[in-house]
């Protein structure tokens, strides 16, 4: 059971994917969001966040000097990674991830980590940039995913699709 959430930006994933972690948390999902950083208003970065919505680093930031870069953005791959490792994500039935973009895409290991995870029997829920790179396109062709565009659905019939199908799969959301 796959699912992608995508739109376009400021349409409102982010703030989907957290409610999904709120709504969920019985079923004790793992994963992550990123959030805009914002300085007197302009975004300067973005954050990385886990499933109980605690800071834990910095993806990407103006004032970061790496090869890779998204538009202003340097991406820390070497940060990312290392925040992606501390991650248990064998453990838990449900992963949420937020998102399958170009700044994470720098990293294989990010890449590898998402493939191992489409391919497992795992409950996943994921945000995804409507275009990007060919790894993008890829994921989003994949038979094995039902995708949900924020420009067509409502966040409410989303999350009332996925706990239903997630009901049938035979998880309980009783605490």
């Amino acid at each position: 059971m796959k699912f992608l959430i995508t739109g376009p930006p400021k349409c409102g994933k982010t703030t989907f994917i957290k409610l999904l972690f709120k709504e969920l948390s019985p079923l004790k999902p793992s994963g992550f969001y990123t959030e805009e950083i914002r300085e007197k208003g302009i975004r300067v970065g973005f954050a990385l966040y886990d499933q109980n919505f605690k800071f834990c680093g910095t993806l990407a930031h103006i004032n970061f000097s790496t090869p890779y870069k998204v538009s202003k953005y340097s991406v820390d791959i070497k940060n990312f990674e290392k925040f992606l490792k501390s991650f248990n994500f064998r453990e838990s039935k449900i992963i949420i991830i937020d998102e399958i973009g170009k700044m994470e895409a720098f990293s294989n290991y990010f890449k590898e980590l998402i493939i191992e995870i489409l391919n497992s029997d795992k409950i996943f829920i994921g945000t995804i940039a409507q275009k990007g790179t060919p790894f993008i396109e890829e994921i989003k062709k994949r038979s094995d995913i039902k995708i949900f565009d924020l420009s067509f659905f409502s966040k409410e019939n989303i999350l009332k699709d996925i706990k239903l199908k997630i009901l049938q799969k035979g998880e309980n959301f009783k605490t």
